[in-house]
């Protein structure tokens, strides 16, 4: 798969007419923007207004959030047999979403109030490909290092983590095997997702896990070890306990090797 062409994909969105002349900043998010897409992946595109965009396309949806205002305008088109999908979010929306990460370490945990829309738009602000307002990312990108957001996705996968655990040694004793089995993959996942953020690195879907585990290779975990649990390698499903409580173990010494920022 050819690199994403900035030059030519803002061109293209431009005559398109799926771009408004005042815009603050354009950026590619998803799977090419990492690096990670192949002939098949959409590409997603985040546009930055400061008056709401009027649909104009045949195909377009609305994705619905607890903002004013409460809805994200997308437009849906094809280019060359890929699907390019443009969301149009506010500047005043972004504001509102980083107010809710700004505080100190005990403040209220926003996430009660914090849907997968914004958290999904706020991990992609960190790493999105630039294709214009360079300006107005590198100042929105220090707002958000400046927060408690990646705090937060410490916390929010440990306490998942530590949930699943929790749920596989009640099932473990009481002889629920194949639920244990179940909750404590969950519960390595969780931890892993929670030693990926303590780095900087958030997770938007489980199929991108291993790619970010293999390209960070972090020093608590490393990529084999990583790989052999989650393929469950050592899985003997005539004595599933003692892998049972093997994972669960590197769970506890997952979140005891993580810092929190």
């Amino acid at each position: 798969m050819n690199a994403p062409d900035p030059t030519l994909h803002l061109r293209t969105l431009d005559g398109l007419g799926l771009l408004p002349p005042r815009r603050r900043a354009v950026y590619l998010a998803g799977s090419v923007a990492r690096g990670w897409g192949n002939d098949t992946s959409d590409y997603d595109f985040i546009v930055i207004v400061d008056e709401p965009w009027r649909q104009i396309g045949p195909v377009h949806k609305e994705v619905r959030v607890p903002l004013d205002p409460s809805r994200v305008p997308v437009e849906v088109t094809y280019v060359d047999d890929r699907q390019w999908e443009v969301a149009y979010w506010e500047d005043r929306q972004v504001d509102q979403m980083l107010a809710k990460v700004v505080g100190s370490a005990d403040a209220p945990d926003p996430f009660a109030d914090i849907t997968l829309h914004e958290m999904g738009f706020l991990i992609r602000l960190g790493y999105g490909l630039e294709l214009a307002g360079g300006d107005w990312l590198a100042v929105r990108r220090e707002q958000l290092k400046a927060s408690r957001f990646t705090r937060l996705m410490i916390e929010r996968s440990l306490d998942m983590m530590d949930n699943a655990t929790a749920d596989s040694a009640g099932q473990l004793r009481a002889g629920d095997l194949i639920s244990a089995v179940m909750s404590a993959r969950i519960a390595f996942g969780r931890g892993v997702d929670a030693l990926l953020a303590s780095h900087g690195r958030f997770r938007e879907s489980k199929k991108w896990r291993a790619r970010q585990m293999l390209e960070l290779s972090p020093p608590e975990l490393d990529f084999a070890r990583y790989w052999a649990v989650e393929t469950m390698r050592d899985f003997d499903p005539d004595h599933p306990g003692r892998w049972i409580e093997d994972t669960l173990l590197l769970c506890q010494n997952l979140a005891s090797a993580i810092e929190l920022p």
